[in-house]
């Protein structure tokens, strides 16, 4: 209940620092909108899109996460170990993983305006060179974190959480790092160029390879099978990503 109180309190600050800063920083004679209706149309379609997306990813997760202890069990563990391995792998490896992806998700939250702005402005090439910089970015944070979680997984699982089978883990995903950090940016990129539908196909086939992954691979691999899904799953979704920006016409 505490954790959950502070979440609202913090979602709620947030909310009321957004509608201070909106209401101080704009005026009606600056942002005089024609053809409203048009307007609010074109925003509506964007936000079913992007809610459709969260919303489906939501549901298509949550079957994942209650298929991974159930196929861990079919692995030979038994409930109390496969929840104990799925446990060490979600609250102590993952988050690791995670931690430097913050960078990239504040930089895409600032990207995806700043793409629709110059799209609607006609400029094609900063589009082209924000793109190659913001993917040539997030590849080289990506390689240094891999290089970082490799070399020193057994280190942190070790030190951080006294498990080590979080640092085989973290070493594992470590792979994952540059796909994941770059798909990031890929995706503010494409919602910014109004692909919301795309970035939606693209995330529903990322997450159903992890899904046969979770079905097929680990009553066989056992976790291990996850890990390769996961990795396979965010190569797919980068090639999906850079294949879409390649063939738009900007």
């Amino acid at each position: 209940m505490i954790a959950v109180a502070g979440s609202f309190l913090s979602e709620l600050a947030a909310a009321l620092c957004s509608f201070i800063c909106v209401s101080l920083n704009s005026s009606v004679s600056s942002h005089h909108i024609e053809k409203p209706v048009q307007k609010i149309s074109e925003i509506g379609h964007m936000a079913l899109s992007l809610t459709l997306n969260r919303l489906l990813l939501s549901v298509l997760a949550a079957i994942e996460v209650v298929l991974i202890p159930q196929c861990l069990r079919m692995y030979g563990l038994s409930p109390s170990e496969a929840l104990s391995l799925y446990g060490v792998f979600t609250g102590m490896a993952l988050p690791c993983i995670l931690f430097p992806s913050t960078v990239t998700s504040s930089a895409s939250v600032i990207l995806m305006p700043s793409v629709a702005e110059m799209q609607a402005l006609g400029h094609r090439k900063k589009i082209r060179y924000i793109t190659r910089t913001t993917c040539t970015a997030c590849i080289l944070l990506g390689s240094l974190c891999t290089t970082v979680f490799y070399f020193g997984g057994n280190f942190a699982g070790t030190i951080l959480f006294h498990n080590t089978d979080a640092g085989l883990y973290i070493r594992t995903l470590s792979f994952i790092c540059p796909f994941l950090y770059t798909n990031i940016a890929l995706t503010s990129i494409l919602n910014g160029l109004g692909k919301t539908g795309t970035t939606l196909v693209h995330s529903v086939l990322g997450i159903l390879l992890r899904i046969s992954f979770v079905i097929f691979a680990i009553p066989v691999l056992g976790i291990r099978g996850y890990l390769y899904g996961l990795l396979l799953s965010e190569i797919l979704l980068s090639l999906l990503h850079i294949y879409a920006l390649y063939h738009m016409e900007f």
